[in-house]
């Protein structure tokens, strides 16, 4: 009788353990599914544990795109190497990252339109980024930019240190060549090879992308030009720079963006037809 009566508690305590780690990550769920343009889905999620996965995975996700519903599976906690606030971090981000996988699903590989597509997960390194204030004054950024430049930069594996110096270098230089230039720099989480990070800039028109102090070796001086070339060449694999402009009639903003400049980020119909005609004019062979 003994042993079953520590059956049941044994069972009890692992049920109410349990819940927490369930509540928190459907409300995650919740919240990334508006974020992300995806609230007319219906979606479930469970923990599992990793013989029910890829031995590779940390979680992975069904859908059906003709009912817009599916499930969304995130590794147990038991089964991670990995405590506290970064277990609870990685988690989360394993739901955003399934959800991105919904997301995009509709720009098939197979599609006629569309050679390739893929999905990345990325956090914001707030403390290598320069001259943005918060989340707030991103907005504010983001709702009156129309172009968009980043560069994206592979470090070499063990030297994210190095790295993280050679970007508090570079924006000092920043800081005196372009005054008050924002840039935002992200990690990737996920979906990316190796370690890459990214450095963000944004601009009303493409000129405004022209530095117009000095250069980099006058802002450093001799000593910070020849450390930055040193951190260089020992974290920096390789740097690739893509310069983009925003669509808003495909994109899906936050409302604190389009606050900024609605008439740009809601345009009316003859103005999304417009702005299709001139891309598919553009498109088109000679």
């Amino acid at each position: 009788m003994k042993a079953v009566i520590a059956g049941l508690l044994l069972a009890v305590t692992t049920c109410v353990a349990a819940i927490p780690v369930e509540s928190r990550l459907e409300r995650q769920l919740k919240f990334w599914q508006k974020r992300l343009g995806l609230e007319e889905w219906s979606l479930s999620l469970r923990v599992v544990r990793q013989g029910q996965i890829d031995p590779n995975a940390w979680g992975t996700a069904e859908w059906f795109p003709e009912t817009k519903t599916g499930v969304i599976s995130v590794l147990d906690p038991r089964d991670y190497n990995l405590k506290g606030a970064f277990l609870r971090l990685d988690m989360e981000c394993t739901i955003v990252h399934e959800l991105v996988h919904i997301q995009v699903s509709p720009l098939r590989a197979d599609d006629a339109a569309v050679i390739s597509s893929r999905g990345e997960l990325r956090r914001r390194r707030w403390d290598l980024s320069l001259n943005v204030a918060g989340a707030e004054d991103m907005s504010k950024r983001l709702g009156e930019a129309r172009w968009i430049r980043t560069t994206a930069i592979r470090v070499r594996p063990g030297h994210v240190g190095q790295f993280e110096e050679l970007s508090k270098l570079v924006n000092e230089a920043t800081n005196k060549r372009d005054p008050g230039r924002a840039v935002t720099v992200t990690q990737s989480v996920a979906g990316q090879t190796g370690t890459t990070f990214y450095a963000t800039s944004l601009s009303a028109t493409l000129g405004g992308f022209d530095t117009k102090g000095p250069s980099l070796k006058e802002a450093l001086g001799e000593e910070g030009y020849a450390k930055y070339r040193t951190l260089s060449a020992e974290a920096v694999l390789g740097t690739e720079t893509m310069i983009s402009r925003f669509l808003p009639d495909l994109s899906n903003p936050t409302e604190a963006v389009v606050n900024v400049s609605r008439d740009f980020w809601t345009p009316k119909g003859e103005v999304i037809a417009a702005r299709a005609n001139k891309r598919k004019k553009a498109n088109e062979k000679p």
